[in-house]
This record gives C-alpha cells, structure tokens and sequence, in this order.
C-alpha cells in the first residue's frame, strides 16, 4: 500500500463524509438563518421557535435523502474493501495497538497516544510484510469481519494484560514495606498509572522499570508480539476459558508469594525492633515507646532499605520471569 494510495482513499473519504452531511448541514443553516431573520423582524424571542424548525426540516430531510447518503457511504465502504490487503492490516494493527496500550513500558499513561497508535501502525506493517502472502482471512460479511476485529483486540489486550499484572508485584510489596516503617498513609499521585500509590511501592516500580528496560526486557516483549503470531495465527485465537481462569489463579499464588519475597528483608528488620521495643516498654515503662517506635522504625527502615537496595537486580529477575511464565500461559490458553 503506498503512500499516495493511502491519500487518495483519505480524500475520498473527507470527501464522502463532506457530502454526506451537507444537506443536513445546509437545511439547518437555512432554516436557522430564516427563524433569526424571523425573530429580528417580529422581536419575537420564543426558545422554542429556535430549535423546533430546524429538528421538523432535519427530520424531513433525512427521509427524502435519506437512502441517497446511505448509497454514497455504502459506495465508500465497497471502494475500501475492494483491497484485500486492508482487512489483514487492520487485523494485525488490532491486535498490536492493544497488546501497546496494555503491556508494560509502552502503556504508561504519560505517553501520549499519538505515539503508541504510531508505533503500533509501525510494528503492525513490519509484521505484515514478514507475514503477507502467507496469511489469509476468510469471512462471509461485514459482521464476521466485525467478530473476527474484536478477537484480535481480545487476543493484544489478554497478552497485554497478562505482562502489566506483574508489575502490581512491587507495589504490593511497596505497601507492605510502609506498613511496617509507618509511611501507610503516604501516597503519591503515579504520572505513569494516573493512580495513588505508596511512596516505597513507586521507588520500587521505577527501579524495576530502569533495571528492565536496562537488561532490553522491552525487547522481549516485541519478541512475544511477533512469536504470538507463530502460535496464534491472525483470526485463529481460540479463548479456553479453564485455562485462563488457572493462569490467573496461579498469578494470585505468585503475587502473594513474590510481594512477600520482596518485603521479606523490611518485614524482619521491622519485626526484630518491634521485639526489642517491647521489652524496652516492660524494662522502663515510663518511657513513651509510641513516640519514639515509630521514629526509631522510620530510620531502621529506611537504613534496610538502603543497605538491601544491592537486591534489585534480583527482584528485578524475579518480576522478569514470572512475566515469561504468565504470558506464555496466556498465549498458551488462546492457542488454537
């Protein structure tokens, strides 16, 4: 599909639209201009006679031309589909800008969107020209084409998913942590999911975001988008649900299991001082252990977080691969 293809069906299109919509737009102009002359004339300003005539002269002009603009879209439609090749892109694009505005790195919500239907429309055509001829789409009309749309867009959106659920790892670990050393409270508004977050679970995400976009981990992504086409042909998604349903339950068992993992440093640091405060408490009672518990947690906490800090990469690891596992489950559970 060349670039001048590409203009000349975008002109056509304005064109048709334009068309489409002038005689309502021209009666309605008429009609506003006669009730403003109308109204001038006879001072008469009665909000009614400002928007009835216009609705009784659209009403009337869809039903005398009516079937003329159905025609002139419906000619549009036919011209567009003439070209096999479209509905495969179209397909492919589906498929790719979902897995983008879901997957992790590409669907932050500071990314404008420009950029991700870009990138996506870009992606989509290197992967059609590696595919092409050698994909072919059968359907009987426009709503089969329809259906056949919405799968794709299942099929980017569940692998999409299936990668951005590991990253609430570290904010379940995050909130763990100030559970522990007393920053429950504190939140910060995340530019990256436009939501409230703990203040160590968004430290957390950022450091995991740069060690893996560090080790090329977005790399591997793009590699799954393109071996997911290998797997799961264009139109041939089959959704078994069983399979699903234990892919994100066994993601539940490792989201508990892994956040703890994560807090687990923290979380016996925190426990151990919390022993020691309490027998401070029992030795000298008269001491206001609740004032002072909570600046001695802050600091012990914040030093183990410190001292731990040398820890990332392997959390990193651990995220990166329960990422492997949970989308190759889901491709697994949509493979025909």
């Amino acid at each position: 599909m060349s670039v001048d293809y590409v203009l000349q069906i975008s002109n056509r299109a304005l064109f048709t639209v334009i068309e489409t919509a002038a005689p309502i737009l021209l009666v309605s102009m008429v009609i506003g201009l006669i009730v403003s002359i109308f109204q001038t004339v006879t001072s008469i300003q009665e909000q009614t006679l400002t928007f009835v005539p216009k609705i009784i002269a659209v009403f009337l002009t869809l039903i005398l031309a009516g079937s003329w603009m159905l025609n002139n879209m419906s000619s549009l439609m036919e011209e567009l589909w003439s070209d096999f090749s479209i509905y495969i892109r179209l397909l492919i694009v589906v498929r790719v800008t979902s897995f983008i505005f879901r997957a992790p790195f590409f669907s932050m919500a500071n990314t404008p969107r420009r950029v991700k239907v870009a990138l996506g429309i870009f992606m989509a055509s290197l992967l059609y020209l590696a595919m092409y001829p050698h994909v072919r789409v059968e359907y009987t009309g426009v709503i089969e084409y329809g259906i056949l749309v919405l799968k794709e867009a299942m099929t980017g959106l569940m692998m999409g998913v299936a990668a951005s659920v590991c990253t609430s790892i570290t904010f379940f670990a995050g909130r763990m942590v100030d559970m522990q050393i007393g920053l429950a409270m504190a939140s910060e508004y995340d530019p990256t999911t436009r939501e409230q977050t703990s203040v160590t679970g968004m430290m957390y995400n950022y450091l995991r975001m740069l060690v893996l976009l560090v080790t090329n981990f977005h790399h591997y992504l793009i590699r799954a988008l393109k071996e997911s086409y290998e797997l799961i042909p264009v139109t041939g998604a089959v959704f078994h649900s069983d399979k699903v349903v234990s892919t994100m339950a066994r993601f539940m068992a490792d989201y508990i299991n892994l956040g703890f993992q994560l807090a687990l440093p923290i979380f016996a640091v925190i426990l151990i001082t919390n022993c020691i405060l309490g027998i401070m408490a029992k030795v000298a009672p008269q001491m206001n252990m609740f004032a002072v518990g909570m600046q001695i947690k802050l600091l012990i906490g914040l030093g183990a977080m410190f001292l731990t800090i040398g820890l990332l990469p392997y959390m990193a690891d651990i995220i990166n691969n329960e990422m492997h596992f949970i989308v190759a489950r889901m491709v697994e559970a949509m493979m025909p």
